[in-house]
């Protein structure tokens, strides 16, 4: 069994991934001409992005880092044919999309001058797998979240998404 330490950081580890996927997408659901065109409100969504693979990273990606679900969970096996179920993928999509959020950060967005084009990995995937480790963190480790934490995070991550939009409708009022 992980470490409570190690356990409780995987814990925000997963709602870092949703609080910056949601702020993401609620910048991304308002309409182009809605959307803020200052310098700051792109480099916000663009840095909430950013996050949400770096962080996505650690758990997923980084099979030798210290916070990848499978050095956590008791049954990291098992995890992972759920969360190939819930996201009807097969393990070679799954690990085609882990490169590619390995990548970006990586090469594109490392090297983004090299770039004519930034290939953004596929956001519902992220998402949903980090909603499984949650729910699998929750039945398995023995641990609860902290209690500020939510428990339904399907729930939290659309009032996140409300949270953002609404940040980012204000942000386009700003200079008016």
């Amino acid at each position: 069994m992980a470490e409570p330490a190690r356990v409780r950081m995987c814990y925000q580890l997963c709602r870092a991934v949703l609080k910056n996927a949601a702020y993401f997408r609620g910048g991304a659901s308002l309409s182009p001409t809605a959307r803020p065109k200052s310098q700051f409100a792109i480099v916000a969504s663009n840095n909430f992005l950013d996050m949400v693979f770096l962080d996505w990273c650690k758990l997923f990606g980084d099979k030798a880092g210290k916070h990848h679900f499978a050095k956590i969970l008791p049954d990291p096996a098992g995890f992972m044919s759920g969360v190939l179920a819930a996201l009807t993928m097969d393990v070679g999509a799954f690990d085609a999309l882990a490169r590619a959020v390995i990548h970006y950060p990586n090469k594109e967005l490392a090297h983004a001058d090299v770039y004519e084009a930034i290939t953004i990995p596929e956001l519902d995937a992220i998402i949903e797998s980090t909603i499984q480790l949650y729910e699998a963190l929750r039945s398995q480790s023995g641990q609860e979240p902290a209690p500020v934490a939510p428990h339904d995070l399907l729930a939290t991550f659309r009032l996140e998404v409300d949270v953002g939009r609404s940040n980012f409708v204000a942000l386009s009022k700003v200079g008016q």
